[in-house]
């Protein structure tokens, strides 16, 4: 198994600079369908910087070709994190619903403590 670890304050730069560091990761690991892992992975870190609090972290789990993403942050309310449906109109409130057309697995949790929350999304066959 390979992993791949990450610090982000909450800002607008930092899906960004997620991408650039799992992409680097993705190909060292040899993941095929890179586009689909960092589509799923910023709307995570997006969400995180919208609705949760610093810090973000992110673990990339690579093992035996599929991908494990989390991305947690400070805020403890792993009830509110669910798809929802946004009027055409608006900008946003589509990530989760995107999360979930994508990956077959995810969910989130509270973190051990209850020092937040973690989203996770699966990618088999990566």
């Amino acid at each position: 198994m390979s992993t791949m670890q990450l610090l982000l304050p909450t800002v607008m730069t930092s899906p960004g600079e997620a991408r650039r560091a799992c992409r680097a990761f993705a190909r060292r690991n040899h993941v095929e369908a890179v586009d689909t892992l960092l589509v799923v992975l910023s709307e995570l870190v997006t969400n995180a910087i919208q609705h949760g609090g610093a810090p973000i972290g992110v673990r990339i789990d690579c093992d035996a070709g599929s991908v494990r993403i989390e991305v947690s942050d400070a805020t403890a309310n792993p009830a509110a994190v669910a798809p929802r449906s946004a009027p055409l109109d608006e900008t946003g409130g589509m990530g989760l619903r995107i999360v979930d057309a994508i990956c077959p697995g995810w969910g989130a949790h509270e973190n051990w403590g209850g020092t937040g929350k973690t989203v996770w999304a699966e990618l088999p066959g990566m």
